[in-house]
């Protein structure tokens, strides 16, 4: 009986301290997730940020009249004046000569002359051409050019708010293996303009959920991991085109899959961004119910 009670007494200390324990990694971990949003709110506000992006246009070969008065080849949002200029498109190859009269700055401020050589976002010395608080630039996508513009005003900037998220669970941050073995060493990743994009692919992230085996093959952004999946919550309580995710390296062949991080695409409230699709190998037979869910406000571009 004098053995037992000591007994009983550490086994009760050694069980409040591994409850409290795990509440210290709990809040840990919902600490750390809560810094991530804040930085993913941040990073999507600032100065060409994917909010301040207003405009997508495509170039053709040959002269593009731009401005916002609708007899324009490239109609600009009302707040320019009615004919800026023309873009004169020869293979890769581009210029830009501007109306008498208009002053269009480069991205020091300073103007440009009214006939100009223009440098694609590819280029290491890309021309960036700015009026006002609006911002463009020509950029090279599928073999075709287009004119991407941004707005530092941009109404969606104020307006958008943190999107909602499933509750953090500490269950969703899941180990998973890369099998580099029998993989390809490409994948081609379709986009919502209708194009796709050949990316190095390292291989195929393999991991359980409930018991159960899946695969994700990522691509390499950089150096980050870069997964687009979907998964039975896609079209209804998260955007039906899949979402974002960055897998994290633990060691060699091994990382953490954190689904509390899964992030909405920019196509998904803002029709003038060029994201990709999932590939066929990440839709997921799985509710993934953690990271961001979907909501439309007033100033988001997609209806």
């Amino acid at each position: 009986m004098r053995l037992v009670i000591p007994l009983l007494l550490v086994l009760l200390w050694y069980g409040c301290n591994n409850k409290e324990e795990e509440k210290k990694r709990k809040k840990d971990f919902e600490l750390q997730h809560l810094d991530w949003k804040t930085k993913r709110y941040e990073d999507l506000r600032k100065e060409f940020g994917y909010l301040s992006i207003a405009g997508f246009y495509w170039l053709k070969e040959g002269a593009n009249s731009f401005g916002s008065d609708s007899s324009n080849d490239i109609v600009f949002p009302p707040s320019f004046p009615k004919h800026l200029g023309t873009f004169f498109v020869t293979g890769k190859s581009v210029s830009m000569v501007h109306t008498k009269n208009i002053i269009i700055e480069d991205k020091n401020k300073q103007p440009l002359p009214e006939v100009s050589d223009v440098f694609l976002d590819t280029e290491d010395a890309s021309t960036l051409m700015k009026q006002g608080d609006m911002y463009w630039k020509v950029i090279s996508r599928n073999q075709k050019l287009a004119i991407r513009l941004w707005d530092m005003k941009n109404p969606l900037i104020d307006s958008l708010k943190p999107f909602p998220t499933f509750p953090t669970n500490t269950n969703w941050k899941i180990k998973a293996k890369l099998q580099k073995d029998n993989h390809p060493q490409k994948i081609n990743i379709q986009t919502v303009l209708g194009y796709s994009d050949e990316q190095d692919c390292p291989g195929i992230f393999v991991f359980q959920k409930d018991g159960k085996n899946y695969n994700l093959t990522p691509y390499m952004d950089g150096d980050i991991f870069f997964i687009v999946f979907s998964d039975s919550t896609s079209g209804i309580s998260t955007y039906g085109g899949g979402r974002f995710l960055h897998a994290e390296k633990i060691k060699e062949d091994e990382f953490w899959i954190d689904f509390n991080r899964a992030y909405n695409p920019p196509c998904s409230f803002s029709s003038y961004t060029t994201c990709p699709m999932p590939p066929k190998e990440n839709i997921l037979k799985l509710k993934v119910e953690a990271g961001e869910q979907y909501f439309v406000n007033e100033h988001t571009t997609i209806q």
